[in-house]
């Protein structure tokens, strides 16, 4: 059985509320997810907050291409590069706001902060998360992600614009 997880992350990478505001958006998140396990996260440094399974493509910052790396879209040059960058965050050898990739489409060296994701991931030190989330809504059965409104609510309450990201792991 898969987990699903909905990640709610600060459009600026570098963003960390305060404390008051991640335990202010931690209840207004509550009001809105009846059910799952939320918690607010703060890494010392910038972190890939991934889609999971949901993760199927980046987006080139020097060419604009997209760039597939499933096995059921991406070359084998997209997948074995997808799969070198995924074990290189995970080494922690190199911070990731130093991190360069060479990209497999246009042979671009890019920032791993610059690439854009096709399916909402991102890079963040801050993230508020939700497992197996049952949000309240209209919509008969629940929904993973919250609507344009509850999502203005958390971002007043966290004092950001921000990101969705929905995962499943």
């Amino acid at each position: 059985m898969s987990t699903r997880v909905l990640k709610i992350i600060p459009a600026d990478q570098e963003y960390v509320p305060s404390p008051e505001q991640q335990a202010n958006a931690v209840s207004v998140f509550r009001e809105m997810v009846r059910y799952g396990e939320i918690e607010a996260r703060v890494y010392q440094d910038l972190e890939f907050i991934d889609a999971g399974q949901y993760c199927e493509a980046f987006l080139c910052p020097s060419c604009g291409n997209r760039v597939p790396f499933t096995p059921f879209e991406g070359t084998d040059l997209a997948q074995d590069w997808y799969r070198d960058l995924d074990q290189a965050i995970t080494a922690r050898t190199t911070p990731i706001r130093q991190c360069q990739t060479t990209m497999p489409c246009c042979g671009a060296s890019v920032a791993l902060t610059s690439l854009q994701f096709d399916m909402p991931a991102g890079i963040a030190r801050f993230e508020l998360c939700a497992v197996d989330p049952d949000i309240e809504t209209d919509v008969k059965g629940g929904v993973t992600t919250l609507s344009a409104e509850q999502l203005s609510k958390l971002e007043d309450a966290l004092g950001c614009k921000l990101i969705q990201i929905e995962a499943r792991y």
